[in-house]
C-alpha cells in the first residue's frame, strides 16, 4: 500500500512539474500574441481560458498540499484524481480557436461603428465620442487583415482631416513621402484616409477610394 501511495504522489508530482513548464510557456506565448495582436487574441473565443492554465496548475498544487498537510497519508485515488486534474488543464493551452465574433466600437460624433476584430482595428476603442478610427486590409480586394494574404493598406475615418484634428485642407488627395502614400479625402460628413503601403499606387488608390467608403459606412450601426 505504502508502496503504491509513493508511486502516485510521486507521478503527481512529476507530472505537475512537466504541466507547469507547459502551462507556464503556454502563458508567455499568449501575452506575447495578445501584445503584438491584441485584436486577433480578442476574436479568439477561448482565449481568456487558455490564460487561466496557469494559475489553476498552481492551484491544483496548492490544494493537493494542503490535503496532505490535513490528512496525510493520502491515498493513491486523491493523487490519480490529481493527476486528472492536472492532464484536463494542461489541454486547455491547445483548445482549438473558435471566432468569438468579438466587434470593436467607435464613436464619431452620432454615428457608432461596429469593426470585426479580423479588420485590424486600432485607436481607442471607447463609446465616448473619437476622432477618428483605424483599419487594416489587403489589396485590391480590401478584406480584412486576418485570414487573408497580400500587400495590406490601413485606412480610416475620421471627422475632420489630419486625424480628426482638423486645420488646412491638404492641397493634394494624395501625398507621397518615402514611397509611402498618405491620402485622405472628404465624402460627406467625414474625412477618409489611406496610408503607410508602398504596393499602391495614385491610381489604383483612386479606383479604390469609392471602395474604401463603401467598407468604412458598411460598419455604422446608427446614423447622425
Amino acid at each position: 500500500m505504502k508502496r503504491r501511495v509513493l508511486t502516485c504522489a510521486t507521478l503527481f508530482w512529476c507530472c505537475f512539474v512537466v504541466a507547469l513548464i507547459w502551462c507556464t510557456n503556454a502563458f508567455v506565448n499568449s501575452g506575447i500574441n495578445e501584445f503584438y495582436h491584441p485584436m486577433a487574441a480578442r476574436g479568439d473565443l477561448f482565449h481568456p481560458v487558455r490564460k487561466v492554465a496557469l494559475p489553476l496548475i498552481g492551484f491544483a498544487a496548492v490544494a493537493m498540499l494542503g490535503l496532505w498537510f490535513w490528512r496525510r497519508p493520502l491515498a493513491p485515488q486523491t493523487y490519480l484524481f490529481g493527476l486528472a486534474a492536472i492532464v484536463g488543464i494542461s489541454m486547455l493551452p491547445i483548445l482549438p480557436k473558435i471566432d468569438s465574433g468579438y466587434q470593436q466600437v467607435y464613436r464619431l460624433g452620432d454615428v457608432v461603428s461596429e469593426v470585426p476584430w479580423r479588420y485590424g482595428p486600432v485607436m481607442g476603442g471607447r463609446v465616448e465620442s473619437e476622432k477618428y478610427f483605424t483599419v487594416t486590409v489587403t489589396v485590391p480586394d480590401l478584406a480584412p487583415v486576418y485570414g487573408n494574404s497580400g500587400p495590406t493598406l490601413t485606412i480610416g475615418k475620421a471627422i475632420d482631416f489630419n486625424n480628426g484634428e482638423g486645420g488646412a485642407v491638404p492641397a493634394e488627395t494624395c501625398n507621397s513621402q518615402y514611397g509611402s502614400l498618405d491620402c485622405q479625402w472628404q465624402h460627406g460628413d467625414f474625412v477618409y484616409f489611406a496610408n503607410n503601403s508602398r504596393e499602391v499606387t495614385d491610381n489604383d488608390l483612386t479606383r479604390l477610394m469609392p471602395a474604401i467608403v463603401e467598407l468604412l459606412d458598411s460598419f455604422q450601426i446608427s446614423l447622425p
